[in-house]
């Protein structure tokens, strides 16, 4: 495969992952609000683990738009030119 059809591959494949993050947040973030301050004698923990899921959401989108990137880079970047003469 060439350089520019991967590239146009990734650049779909990173639209897609933004529209699917843009679209999953705000059902999320609902939810998770749901579970804040709930009260009781967990509501401490509660608030943290609600926390923590918005940072999770938050990384595994992040993870799925920098790992691709990052092995697109270095598959682009590993390529030897063509030395040989016809």
């Amino acid at each position: 495969m060439n350089v520019g059809k991967a590239g146009v591959l990734m650049l779909t494949y990173l639209f897609i992952v933004f529209v699917a993050w843009m679209f999953l947040s705000t059902p999320f973030e609902n939810v998770v609000s749901g579970f804040e301050n709930l009260g009781g004698n967990a509501g401490d923990e509660l608030d943290d683990q609600v926390s923590r899921s918005r940072t999770y959401f938050n990384m595994f989108f992040a993870g799925m738009a920098i790992v691709p990137l990052i092995w697109f880079f270095i598959w682009v970047m590993r390529r030897e030119p063509d030395w040989g003469f016809r």
